[in-house]
């Protein structure tokens, strides 16, 4: 890649999406420990009445969606690493290496950091393709890792509400039906 007018128009738009992408990774956490809560307080009122409850089935039904949201969600906020190996420098160049990723940059020995990173700064042309990398790497992760998984989670938590809505509803309808008819 090759910068023809670098400056601080370019820095600022840089500047603004990765701000945006770190805001939207914030907003994907929150929502997956709202929905880890609302499971688990779900999970939490309905188990105790599971063994008499005449709705048996559906809050079975809800007990189960709400257990797989929970599940869901927190593996939505797992942190996850690379391998503990080391990483040499050209391994460092390579297009899956994020120099500016915690995670990867952490496998290296600080004297090979701060001759990948020295060399980054003194060409402007590659300083931009090292924060264009990192700004696609997070981009990546968040629409098909967070929140491809947030809304499963969401997904789970509406199937399971509805569902189980439905048939204690059939099953009310159906009791108060035979309750008339004798």
């Amino acid at each position: 890649m090759k910068i023809e007018q670098p400056g601080g128009h370019l820095d600022q738009m840089i500047r603004q999406t990765r701000a945006s992408l770190m805001q939207l990774s914030s907003m994907a956490d929150s929502k997956a420990n709202m929905l880890l809560t609302a499971a688990s307080v779900v999970i939490t009122l309905c188990v105790p009445h599971l063994g008499s409850s005449a709705f048996r089935i559906p809050l079975v039904i809800l007990v189960g969606g709400s257990l797989v949201t929970a599940l869901m969600a927190a593996w939505c906020n797992y942190p996850r690493l690379p391998s503990a190996k080391h990483v040499s420098l050209e391994e460092a160049r390579s297009e899956d290496f994020n120099i500016l990723f915690f995670g990867d940059f952490s496998r290296m020995p600080y004297g090979q950091f701060e001759q990948a990173i020295g060399s980054a700064f003194n060409d402007q042309n590659r300083a931009y393709a090292i924060q264009l990398r990192e700004i696609h790497a997070l981009g990546c992760f968040l629409a098909k890792r967070k929140y491809r998984l947030v809304r499963w989670c969401y997904l789970s938590f509406m199937t399971s509400l509805i569902c189980s809505a439905c048939l204690a509803l059939a099953q009310a309808l159906g009791f108060l039906g035979q309750l008339n008819g004798t």
